[in-house]
């Protein structure tokens, strides 16, 4: 498969790869020739904090307002692009799964998060004027560390990022009531499922399977998700099957036939129909949509 959505690496001015980089939205887009950006995804996170100018921000198909003090979080893989409508300010950090585990921060943690969110769920955090002044102190002090990159600077650099992200994660309004323990472990059941499902979507349809993996039954695990998000299983499948075909339609060069193989499916036709069922048009139709990015 050609995938002709270009595909960021994590590297600094001289072209390195380096785990972690910061930097203001201005430097990005002068290092880019000023040219509009591209829709692009990466292997690794990305935050966009706007601080001045207006825009649109595109998220795997679902479009969003960027406004003064509005932050996004996009996770690895996810297809997006800035659209600026006036001179953007602000800033992009982005950091690998590598740097996290090297640097004092679980896997465990970032999932737990409420703002790296899964697919189709990536409104910007909007925050006020303390909590900005802040995000910026820390900003600030991960701006002069990663001057000097060594062992320790990126050791800090963990530190100011996790303390960022905690911040960042307080002023999110979903909330979760971490003294009822049935709730918490609800909560951690349907991240874990999410999970998998991230995994796994394009081999394996049935609910069963992740079921297994959990060691719960399909029945009890569909319960606690209807209850904590009024979603099936089976729709979060669906979801995740349609939501990677969209990308593949837009932005590879294989057929409905392949992408259908390439999902997983034997039958080229179980996935038109689920896609026609989900979308309310063909995957041809889709095909032939003007692309919002």
């Amino acid at each position: 498969m050609k995938d002709l959505i270009q595909k960021y690496e994590l590297t600094d001015n001289e072209a390195h790869d380096v785990p972690f980089l910061l930097k203001s939205m201005q430097e990005i887009e002068a290092r880019n020739g000023y040219k509009a950006d591209k829709p692009h995804r990466h292997e690794y996170y990305t935050i966009l904090w706007t601080q001045k100018g207006k825009g649109t921000h595109l998220i795997d198909f679902e479009s969003y307002q960027m406004a003064p003090n509005f932050i996004f979080f996009v996770s690895p893989h996810q297809v997006h692009q800035v659209v600026a409508e006036q001179g953007m300010q602000g800033y992009v950090l982005t950091f690998s799964q590598e740097f996290i585990q090297l640097n004092g921060i679980s896997e465990h943690f970032i999932s737990h998060l409420k703002i790296f969110r899964n697919s189709n769920e990536n409104p910007p955090l909007e925050i006020d004027e303390e909590k900005a002044q802040k995000l910026q102190f820390f900003i600030d002090e991960m701006l002069q560390l990663q001057i000097h990159a060594n062992e320790f600077n990126y050791a800090a650099l963990g530190a100011y990022l996790k303390l960022f992200l905690i911040e960042c994660n307080q002023s999110c309004n979903l909330t979760i009531d971490n003294s009822n323990t049935s709730l918490v472990k609800g909560k951690e059941l349907v991240q874990q499922f999410k999970n998998l499902l991230e995994v796994h979507f394009s081999k394996e349809h049935k609910v069963q399977f992740y079921a297994e993996q959990m060691f719960i039954t399909a029945k009890y695990l569909n319960e606690v998700l209807v209850k904590y998000t009024s979603t099936k299983a089976k729709e979060f499948i669906q979801d995740r099957i349609i939501l990677e075909a969209k990308r593949m339609i837009h932005f590879s060069d294989e057929n409905n036939k392949e992408i259908a193989f390439a999902l997983g499916f034997e039958d080229p036709a179980h996935l038109s129909k689920m896609f026609k069922k989900c979308t309310d048009m063909s995957m041809t139709e889709f095909r032939n949509l003007p692309t919002q990015f």
